[in-house]
């Protein structure tokens, strides 16, 4: 005769998880925000980013390779949709970012080192 309780106990131990109930998954954006600095929203932007006559506004992304094994930061001139690439390699941090569009641009005129609106979506998000 088993004790109450007993016999859910040991058939528990033998589940995968070892648990007979899940537990909840701890929900990550409750826990902390996404950025630490406020964003300025993409309304903001003056209107003549918006309008794409003026050369020298820019949209940025990273692009993260098949298993994270490299990156590649992203620009493209919003009026001539002209595109400049950085390569990151495996160090995906804001300080190699800074750098990689730093060297990205250093050849740019100053007229065309206007605004830079970097895409901060989560649609692919992944990590």
């Amino acid at each position: 005769m088993h004790a109450r309780g007993d016999l859910t106990r040991e058939l528990g131990k033998q589940l995968r998880r070892g648990r007979i109930a899940r537990k909840p998954h701890r929900q990550s954006d409750a826990r902390r925000p996404r950025f630490v600095d406020p964003m300025n929203s993409i309304s903001n932007r003056p209107a003549e980013v918006d309008s794409r006559k003026v050369p020298g506004h820019w949209e940025g992304d990273l692009i993260i390779g098949a298993l994270g094994g490299s990156a590649i930061a992203t620009l493209v001139e919003r009026s001539s949709r002209f595109v400049m690439l950085g390569h990151l390699g495996r160090e995906r941090t804001a300080e190699a970012v800074r750098d990689s569009l730093i060297t990205t641009v250093r050849h740019l005129p100053a007229s065309l080192r206007g605004t830079l609106t970097w895409d901060s979506h989560t649609d692919w998000a992944w990590g």
